[in-house]
């Protein structure tokens, strides 16, 4: 969708919560008051409250997203106002229904103490939200980070969609890494898989980490070799020939002072070929090594793969 589109969309969402807002003002301020309708309808509203805060995250990130960066303040402000109303009239609305969601006071009685409310927005995010100073029933201070805790697991198949789309927009590097990851978190969004631009930007650097790690410890003689699944995949992208064994490299750098040397004797005519034969072999078995390896590493992305099918339809049960 275009910024206009979204933005109307965007409007929609904002009518729905000033209508729950207006709703909640016209009702008794005391849970006392309410009758049994009343309640329910209140908690019928709560749903849908919920709903539209959720489809208002997904719609302002998109926004966010695709919005110049000279208006993304304006944009943030958006995000903090609705949050404010949102979470201002959640709590009121909890205070109003009855005992089943009793506020229990402090032990000094000046507040009451309500545990940390969890919001579950799409499958592994959650919106944790600091509930605990209520004074007169009504929420003074809500946690100034409101989203404390926002966490989406990255799954084996997000992380292959993100090192795809970042071979496909890699050129984009050359001007502004900012556009370059837009770019790559939008290309992930429409494939069904939703980060923000800094989640994607962090993950991503902390893969090339592992795999900067991986290559240069597996390229030392004798060091014992570090797995990374995405071997492979972070050789293309950033090795310029990811053919070449780093072991085969090194055993042939190692030989070819001590060929020029024996081809220079004329004592030791037997020794070039023993040893051109030995480098050969060398080379073999590091290939074969080296193969037998990716093998390996294939093997253990498919498990992981189908270990991240199973939990994820487990969840679902």
């Amino acid at each position: 969708m275009d910024e206009t589109t979204l933005k109307r969309k965007r409007g929609g969402l904002k009518a729905s919560l000033t209508n729950f807002i207006k709703h909640v003002q016209l009702l008794p301020q005391k849970r006392e008051g309410l009758d049994e309708s009343e309640i329910v309808n209140l908690q019928q509203r709560l749903v849908r409250l919920e709903s539209v805060f959720i489809q208002f995250i997904e719609v302002q990130n998109e926004i966010e997203l695709i919005t110049d960066e000279t208006n993304l303040d304006e944009q943030y402000t958006e995000r903090a106002k609705f949050d404010d109303l949102f979470y201002e009239y959640l709590a009121i609305s909890k205070t109003l229904l009855p005992d089943d969601e009793h506020l229990d006071h402090s032990s000094n009685g000046t507040r009451y103490m309500v545990p940390v409310s969890a919001y579950t927005l799409e499958d592994g995010l959650i919106i944790a939200v600091d509930t605990s100073n209520y004074i007169s029933n009504r929420i003074q201070h809500v946690h100034k980070n409101r989203i404390v805790d926002l966490k989406k697991k990255w799954l084996t198949s997000s992380i292959k969609n993100l090192i795809h789309h970042y071979k496909m927009h890699k050129h984009l590097f050359g001007n502004t890494s900012l556009k370059a990851w837009r770019k790559i978190t939008n290309s992930m969004s429409e494939d069904g898989i939703n980060f923000s631009v800094e989640q994607v930007k962090t993950k991503f650097s902390k893969l090339k980490q592992n795999y900067t790690k991986a290559r240069n410890n597996n390229s030392q003689t004798g060091a014992s070799p570090i797995d990374f699944l995405w071997m492979e995949e972070f050789d293309m992208i950033f090795k310029k020939n990811h053919d070449v064994s780093p072991v085969a490299t090194a055993s042939s750098s190692k030989f070819t002072p001590l060929q020029e040397q024996n081809g220079n004797s004329n004592s030791q005519p037997n020794i070039i070929p023993k040893k051109g034969c030995k480098n050969s072999t060398e080379k073999i078995l590091s290939s074969l090594e080296k193969m037998q390896q990716e093998r390996a590493l294939r093997q253990r992305q498919r498990e992981a793969e189908r270990s991240d099918i199973l939990n994820a339809y487990e969840k679902q049960q």
